[in-house]
């Protein structure tokens, strides 16, 4: 079955049982109550156990679970993210080889926020 189809199939299956969330406030407080699960699996070294997968799968559902109940249609979020994400790698790509840089494999975590910082400011005011 289609992934998006089943998604959609199951948020109006709860919604007619009667499972629905009141507000955004409690969705907000469940994906915090996820990341904090998650941080905790990762903070015991936990980087790659089947619990781990289920809580970061929980926090999916949870900003899926947010986006529908904005009435986004979270395809669509996803898509737009992919495309979002992409046009900044590949600006990120242009300026770095603009630097002599063929890529940032080896630089420190503050030099990719520089590129990624950079590559916001352009593409913002592009």
């Amino acid at each position: 079955m289609n992934i998006w189809k089943r998604l959609i199939d199951l948020e109006l299956s709860s919604q007619e049982f009667g499972l629905e969330w009141p507000s955004t406030q409690e969705i907000l407080a469940q994906i915090e109550s996820e990341c904090r699960e998650i941080r905790e699996h990762i903070d015991a070294g936990d980087c790659s156990s089947e619990n781990l997968g289920r809580e970061i799968g929980d926090l999916m559902h949870a900003v899926m679970s947010l986006s529908w109940f904005c009435g986004f249609d979270s395809k669509t979020i996803l898509l737009n993210s992919c495309d979002k994400f992409e046009r900044r790698l590949n600006k990120m790509k242009q300026l770095s080889k603009a630097n002599g840089e063929e890529n940032l494999k080896h630089k420190s975590f503050d030099e990719l926020m520089y590129y990624w910082e950079a590559t916001k400011r352009e593409l913002d005011q592009g």
